[in-house]
């Protein structure tokens, strides 16, 4: 008898290395060859922004393939991306958004800054809300990565929402929401309605203008700058991406409204700052540090230091000039000056 069972266990052993062979080569994923290049997937056009949405999917010779959205009225001289994502085979076999990582080193910082206080805090419940949807990456990564954040993102421009639902993975359930509507009116609604976030990241901007700013005109306002600290928990942190030629015009409406704020620049003409109601009850960049790891952030972010700033005295100028991208990867030359801090470029 104990003979038998030895002699079933063994057979036992032998057919389920075959069964998950034969299962793989029928029903897995595979992984075939892809052209290498870059081509184009869609192109929607937009009567809020007055551009047109191109995505591409470009396959290298490693066979890595990323997804990235393209505005086509700022491209005049050299893509300008709006958001990218890389790409990998799902349970189906096809190609979906991987949000384990992120391209844009902003994003990255934005979504690790968003853990500098102490309102928002790794695997715990937290609420999130995003003025500014893109493709959808940051929200996207925080949906993947942290599942019991509550997500509300806003976006002006349903052609921008299409985009992101249907070539970069944005979801709508319970945990993740898109509304459509103008971020700063839902903002001001959520202060006077009393409704508490314990991360604002804001990464709205002048789509539809020539010359392409961050934060948009809107949020510049006193009412909507105030109402976005009263919609803020006690220790929560406004997030922002700063995309402008006269960023001084910023430094000083934040510092107007928070009392604790702290700037990073990036190797790229965009810069992030966190503003806080409180001062932080750790350290900040023993934070940054922490969150990044956290998250398999840190060899994407590198080195970053995020500097508490006041506001510059420099006189300010009104007027904007032409920006190249919203979050660009070309590197700048900016080096000693006060506050700066480099974050290492995509790999």
């Amino acid at each position: 008898m104990r003979r038998r069972h030895r002699t079933v266990f063994r057979l036992i052993l032998l057919v389920i290395p075959v069964f998950l062979i034969v299962h793989y080569l029928l029903g897995g994923p595979k992984r075939v060859p892809m052209k290498e290049g870059t081509v184009e997937l869609d192109k929607l056009c937009s009567e809020v922004a007055n551009d047109c949405y191109i995505v591409k999917q470009s396959v290298h010779r490693s066979q890595k393939v990323t997804r990235f959205l393209v505005s086509e009225k700022h491209s005049q001289n050299g893509y300008f991306t709006i958001s990218s994502v890389p790409m990998k085979i799902d349970h189906t076999g096809n190609l979906a958004p991987d949000y384990s990582s992120l391209s844009f080193e902003c994003i990255n910082a934005m979504v690790v800054a968003s853990y500098m206080t102490s309102s928002l805090r790794l695997n715990r419940e937290g609420r999130v809300l995003s003025l500014g949807l893109g493709g959808g990456t940051l929200d996207m990564f925080l949906y993947s990565r942290q599942p019991l954040l509550d997500l509300t993102v806003v976006e002006l421009d349903p052609t921008m929402e299409e985009v992101a639902r249907k070539w970069f993975g944005a979801v709508e359930d319970a945990r993740r929401r898109t509304v459509l509507g103008d971020g700063a009116e839902f903002v001001r609604l959520a202060a006077r309605e009393g409704i508490k976030y314990d991360a604002i990241e804001l990464d709205a901007c002048n789509a539809a203008e020539e010359l392409f700013r961050c934060p948009a005109e809107a949020f510049y306002d006193d009412e909507t700058m105030r109402s976005m600290k009263e919609a803020l928990t006690e220790g929560g942190v406004l997030v922002i991406n700063l995309l402008s030629s006269n960023k001084s015009i910023l430094y000083t409406k934040v510092k107007e409204h928070f009392p604790f704020c702290w700037m990073a620049r990036m190797r790229t003409e965009n810069e992030v700052v966190a503003c806080a109601k409180k001062e932080p009850e750790e350290a900040v960049m023993e934070k940054f540090k922490e969150v990044s790891r956290a998250l398999g952030l840190a060899a994407r972010i590198g080195f970053v230091k995020f500097d508490r700033f006041t506001v510059p005295r420099t006189k300010i100028v009104e007027g904007d000039a032409q920006t190249k991208c919203m979050c660009t990867q070309r590197r700048i030359i900016d080096k000693g000056t006060n506050g700066s801090v480099f974050i290492d470029e995509e790999r």
